[in-house]
């Protein structure tokens, strides 16, 4: 069913996220120039954020981090990552918030976001380890 295979793809991407099994990159563009284009009206999405990183470009550009996604979908996590949540809120934004938590938190932070935001199906159906 279609719960079970979500969890199986979120498992297997943590998986590599925890065992560094995806192909690290220097820069974004040399991901989206490995990868090519994310599709028609799709963009590609960091799960663990880019901006302001402490864990280092192989890391966040990275196929086990990366996903392509509907822009509508892209621009309302990027909204929500922008706004105060309660949780938030003695930090500032929910993106300050997520800089204080690990790469792993960060990056189930994230898939749960993307879920939210109705790409669930984009998960199940984007490759997040190395091919």
């Amino acid at each position: 069913n279609e719960i079970d295979a979500l969890q199986k793809a979120i498992q297997q991407g943590l998986d590599s996220v925890r065992n560094s099994l995806g192909q690290g990159y220097h820069s974004f563009d040399a991901l989206k120039q490995a990868l090519g284009k994310a599709g028609p009206n799709m963009q590609w999405h960091h799960i663990v954020e880019q901006s302001k990183t402490n864990f280092g470009s192989m890391m966040v550009n990275n196929t086990s981090n990366i996903i392509a996604l509907p822009k509508g979908i892209h621009q309302a996590i990027s909204a929500y990552y922008s706004s105060v949540q309660p949780f938030s809120a003695q930090v500032g934004t929910v993106r300050q918030w997520l800089q204080t938590q690990s790469f792993e938190a960060q990056w189930l932070f994230g898939i749960n976001a993307i879920k939210q935001a109705g790409g669930a199906l984009y998960i199940m159906f984007t490759p997040l380890i190395s091919s």
